[in-house]
C-alpha cells in the first residue's frame, strides 16, 4: 500500500493504493468474500435467482475486461459515509480483479476529476443536480433518518416501534419526519426538544428519551464512537435519497460501467454490500436496483444536498 499527498488540479487528503486483497485491511478482506447465504433485508430470493450472479460473473453488460486499476474518489474524513465508500470499493476491486487507488476528493473536486478522465468513479453522495449528465451505477444505500437507542434495548427493535415512546429530535425537520412516520403507523409519539449531539446522548443514557432521531449518518457516526453503549435502528425513514456512484457518460466508460455495476450486483446478490452497510451505518439498506440521472444540462449551477446536509444513503 502506497500513499500519495497531491493530484493535479485537486485538493486531496490522500490516496490509498491496492493491487489485490494482501496489503487491505483484514476486516475488507473478509468481506471481499462472498457470504452466498446472505439476504439482502426485506428480500426473499430463491437459490435460482442467485446462481446466475454467483456462477456467471461475467454478466452480458460487462464487454470487455476490467482495467489493470480503477481510481475512485471518495469523500474526505472519517465518517461511516467515508469508511464505507473506502471498503465498498477495495471489496469490489477484489471482485473485479483490478488493483484500485483511492483518493479522498470534496464533491466538486471528484466530480472535476471525473469529468476531466482523472477519476474512473465519483463515490458522492450528490444531489440529483450534481450528477446531471453522468452514468448512474446501481444505488448502494439510501439516506432519510434513522433513530439511535441504548443496545440492548428490547422496547424499540425497529422503527415501526416507537409508538408511545419519547423521542428526541435535533430540530424541527426531523421532528416533522418522525411525526409523519408516527401517522403513518397510526401511533402517538412524544417529540423532546432540539438537542446539541452531545446532549441528545446525555439524555438518552439516563432514560429521558427512548431514542435520538436524525440522519442516517449522524446516527451511523454516533453508534461507531460508542459501539458498547448504543446502536442504530432502521430501516431509515422520512425523505430518502437513493444513493449511487457516478461514471462518465460515452462508449468506453459505459464499458467500464458495465464492469463495475454488474459487480455491484452480485455484491448486493450475495450479501457482501449488506455486510459493509451494516459495518458502517449499523443496519442494512434495501435500495432500488437503479436510479434515474438527471439529463445534462449546460452551467450546472451548484445544487445543495437534499434535505440541506449530507445524507449517507449512495451511496
Amino acid at each position: 500500500m502506497s500513499r500519495r499527498t497531491a493530484v493535479p488540479g485537486l485538493i486531496v487528503a490522500g490516496a490509498r493504493e491496492f493491487d489485490g486483497p494482501r496489503g487491505m485491511p483484514q476486516e475488507v478482506r473478509r468481506l471481499a468474500r462472498p457470504t452466498r447465504t446472505a439476504r439482502p433485508p426485506g428480500a426473499v430470493l430463491r437459490a435460482a435467482a442467485i446462481l446466475p450472479a454467483l456462477l456467471a460473473p461475467a454478466a452480458a453488460d460487462e464487454a470487455g475486461a476490467p482495467p489493470a486499476r480503477l481510481t475512485v474518489a471518495v469523500p474526505p474524513g472519517s465518517g461511516p459515509t467515508a469508511g464505507f465508500d473506502r471498503d465498498l470499493f477495495a471489496v469490489l476491486a477484489v471482485d473485479i480483479g483490478s488493483g484500485i487507488t483511492v483518493v479522498e476528493a470534496p464533491p466538486a473536486a471528484a466530480l472535476a476529476g471525473l469529468d476531466g478522465g482523472r477519476f474512473d468513479v465519483a463515490a458522492g453522495p450528490f444531489a440529483p443536480g450534481e450528477a446531471a449528465g453522468r452514468r448512474a451505477l446501481p444505488p448502494v444505500a439510501t439516506g432519510g433518518e434513522a433513530l439511535l437507542k441504548r443496545r440492548g434495548d428490547g422496547a424499540l427493535l425497529e422503527a415501526a416501534d416507537i409508538a408511545g415512546k419519547r423521542i428526541g429530535v435535533p430540530d424541527a425537520a426531523v421532528g416533522a419526519s418522525v411525526r409523519r412516520l408516527a401517522a403513518a403507523l397510526k401511533a402517538r409519539v412524544t417529540l423532546h426538544g432540539s438537542f446539541r449531539p452531545g446532549d441528545g446522548e446525555g439524555d438518552l443514557a439516563a432514560g429521558h428519551v427512548a431514542a435520538l432521531a436524525g440522519s442516517v449518518e449522524a446516527m451511523a457516526a454516533a453508534a461507531l464512537a460508542r459501539p458498547g453503549a448504543v446502536e442504530v435502528v432502521g430501516p431509515p425513514f422520512g425523505a430518502a435519497p437513493r444513493l449511487a456512484p457516478v461514471m462518465r457518460p460515452g462508449p468506453e466508460a459505459d464499458r467500464l460501467a458495465g464492469v463495475v455495476a454488474g459487480a455491484l450486483r452480485r455484491m448486493r446478490a450475495d450479501g457482501r454490500l449488506a455486510a459493509l452497510q451494516r459495518r458502517w451505518f449499523g443496519l442494512a439498506f434495501d435500495p432500488p436496483a437503479d436510479v434515474p440521472v438527471p439529463s445534462p444540462i449546460t452551467s450546472p449551477a451548484p445544487a445543495p444536498l437534499l434535505g440541506g446536509t449530507p445524507r449517507p444513503g449512495r451511496h
